[in-house]
């Protein structure tokens, strides 16, 4: 269950942290 979830709730974290780089960066 925890396993399932985690693999649903990566790509949100990633596509985050990728938008707060870019924030940064920026």
């Amino acid at each position: 269950m925890g396993y399932e979830l985690l693999k649903r709730m990566a790509p949100v974290m990633i596509k985050r942290m990728q938008a707060a780089r870019q924030r940064m960066l920026a």
